[in-house]
């Protein structure tokens, strides 16, 4: 080995790497790390991460889901079991979903967001997704499961189911109009997938579900319990990962 002009000995890839870890903290993204330390992404991961850690983000999108859910009141624009602020209340829906943790990959992350964004557009599939965020087509979707611990499809189709057996819980809006609203193009497609994931067909669900409507049902305040809700979240996930 080759001594430096002043007489020092070169340092060794080992201790370039183990000099580049002492900075690792002050870079946010982990895609930026494991590029500079020259590992395998999943590597990185595992070595800083916890599937409970993982678990954690889905735990507090479904509490703040069921949360949002609970505090709207049955047929909220009075008795006669109509509901014309479908939309609105699919609006504040996604006001209150959890944006993806700040550790995990871009395209995760980036991933997330849009379904967010889009969870009930018909255009919303695989495909779309990868074409809207340019992302080649390895190993993205594990990546997307090695976090969140669902696949891409079965968190599209969680949200959509969600907000389905609300709205026939709910509310006396026809079955089809409710496959419309939650993203589904056929009511055919709808009852496949409702029937195989939640058990029972959309319209023995909403038998046995549907809720007595009161007339003295006020109208939800929904920016109110939107702000409720996400404040209350934060709060969880501030004390689990402090």
């Amino acid at each position: 080995m080759f001594m430096n002009f002043d007489g020092s000995m070169p340092m060794s890839i080992s201790e370039i790497k183990n000099r580049i870890r002492q900075h690792i903290q002050i870079i946010d993204d982990p895609d930026d790390v494991a590029d500079l330390l020259g590992i395998s992404a999943e590597t990185l991961r595992k070595q800083f991460r916890t599937e409970e850690h993982d678990r954690l983000w889905i735990f507090i999108l479904k509490e703040k889901v069921k949360h949002f859910l609970e505090d709207l009141p049955p047929y909220p624009t009075g008795g006669n079991g109509q509901f014309p602020n479908a939309q609105q209340v699919i609006d504040a829906y996604r006001s209150v979903l959890p944006g993806p943790d700040r550790t995990w990959f871009r395209d995760v992350r980036e991933m997330i967001a849009l379904i967010n964004d889009n969870p009930f557009d018909f255009n919303l599939n695989v495909n779309w997704i990868r074409n809207e965020l340019n992302i080649p087509p390895n190993m993205y979707t594990q990546k997307f499961y090695f976090f969140t611990r669902m696949h891409v499809t079965e968190y599209i189709r969680w949200h959509r189911l969600v907000m389905a057996k609300y709205l026939l819980s709910h509310s006396s809006l026809k079955i089809g109009g409710i496959a419309l609203l939650v993203g589904y193009n056929s009511l055919s497609a709808f009852s496949k997938a409702f029937a195989q994931n939640v058990g029972s067909s959309p319209k023995v669900y909403r038998a046995t579900h549907l809720a007595h409507p009161s007339p003295s049902s006020a109208q939800p305040d929904l920016v109110q319990k939107t702000k409720a809700v996400a404040a209350e979240s934060e709060s969880l996930q501030r004390k689990s990962l402090g």
